[in-house]
């Protein structure tokens, strides 16, 4: 759970910097001529079409969202391990 929680907060720093590095270089898209070599420019409405796609298996992930679901899985599973490995030692469940 710890390590769960660990890269949690590591992950939501390394979203907050490249939130505003993207910010930045879309700012210097912006300078460009030819609009078509503006990727952060269009990015986000690309990302939320995609996103909002009514089929969910083709529905768009971010990174942010499939690692929230594996941290959720593991911290689940080690507070599931705790709670079991702490009731057998103090001899509430007999395997």
């Amino acid at each position: 759970m710890l390590v769960s929680f660990v890269f949690w907060k590591l992950d939501q720093r390394v979203s907050f910097l490249i939130k505003h590095a993207e910010g930045a270089l879309a700012e210097t898209e912006q300078a460009f001529a030819a609009k078509e070599a503006c990727l952060f420019l269009t990015e986000p409405r690309a990302t939320k079409s995609a996103s909002e796609s009514s089929n969910w298996w083709s529905r768009h992930w971010t990174y942010g969202k499939a690692f929230r679901l594996v941290f959720a899985v593991m911290g689940v599973f080690g507070l599931t391990g705790s709670c079991l490995s702490a009731s057998r030692f103090m001899g509430w469940l007999v395997w």
